[in-house]
């Protein structure tokens, strides 16, 4: 059996955009539905799993536009793609 990769094997890679955002409120990008996605670290299983279900009400979107701390809200960064592009696809090109 062969070990490793054929010379000219390239490698890909893959991800969604609210893994990778960054920039919720910037460069014109405009708000979608993980920026206003309520998260909180504190949270057991079954209530992230719930929560992740729930349905959007006016009053949890409101709450989110107001509210400047981010703390609650890390799916508006991702892995913050917006800001670090240049030096993650020099990681992959590397």
């Amino acid at each position: 059996m062969k070990q490793g990769f054929p010379e000219n094997f390239l490698w890909g890679g893959a991800l969604a955009a609210a893994q990778a955002d960054g920039a919720w409120n910037e460069g014109g990008k405009g708000m979608d539905t993980q920026d206003v996605r309520y998260f909180d670290a504190a949270w057991d299983k079954e209530t992230r799993t719930r929560m992740r279900n729930i349905n959007m009400t006016s009053e949890i979107f409101e709450k989110a536009l107001t509210d400047t701390q981010d703390t609650h809200y890390p799916f508006r960064w991702g892995i913050d793609f917006y800001h670090t592009y240049k030096e993650d696809l020099a990681l992959l090109e590397e």
